[in-house]
């Protein structure tokens, strides 16, 4: 075996690999630029980590985003609510952000949800998300049915106030009624995910 085959062999198998921290939280490294291929092995990741036919919530967070920290009893409540019906994945877009870090914070904030860094921002750029926290509501193809806000609790950054609109909670209820979904897409607020570096 010639050292470039051996080195396309070692990328597969980081690409296939999926570690398991003592939480039982999924972890997927990258290294590899974005393209499609690199979109198919990474949506085949994540499908090991949920049930292909069912619906599924994929929440963009970032530790040291205030935000992210102040949702967390929301996305624990929802998830709660709704794990025996839909899966609920955990996005962390960013290469910079510690394996630790991650696992401080879903210690401290009590997340169980199956959760995956997104190094190289593929399911990143693919959903187009740009804020954290922000919510996608996906079909078994990943196709978008509802994405931004989980509910209007934040009005701006640093402004909170009452929720008259549980955004993602609703979708999630019309889905499983198969009812329409009102409200298809809200503008998230947070904290900005950084693609300068990717």
């Amino acid at each position: 075996m010639n050292i470039e085959k051996f080195m396309n062999f070692i990328i597969i198998l980081l690409i296939c690999s999926l570690g398991c921290n003592e939480q039982g939280n999924y972890k997927l490294s990258k290294n590899k630029s974005y393209n499609y291929n690199d979109l198919i092995e990474f949506k085949q990741n994540l499908k090991k980590l949920s049930n292909d036919k069912k619906f599924k919530t994929i929440f963009f967070l970032d530790p040291e985003c205030p935000m992210c920290v102040s949702y967390s009893v929301y996305i624990n409540d929802i998830y709660e609510k709704f794990k025996n019906d839909i899966d609920f994945i955990i996005l962390y877009p960013s290469k910079l952000t510690s394996f630790d870090k991650i696992k401080n914070f879903e210690k401290k904030y009590k997340f169980n949800i199956p959760s995956v860094v997104d190094s190289n921002l593929i399911m990143t750029n693919y959903l187009d998300a740009r804020i954290t926290p922000e919510c996608f509501l996906v079909d078994t193809s990943f196709k978008v049915l509802y994405s931004g806000l989980i509910n209007d609790w934040a009005k701006d950054l640093g402004k909170t106030g009452s929720i008259n609109n549980n955004y993602l909670e609703s979708s999630i209820k019309n889905i499983l009624s198969n009812k329409k979904i009102d409200i298809k897409k809200t503008n998230a607020i947070g904290c900005i995910i950084q693609k300068d570096f990717y």
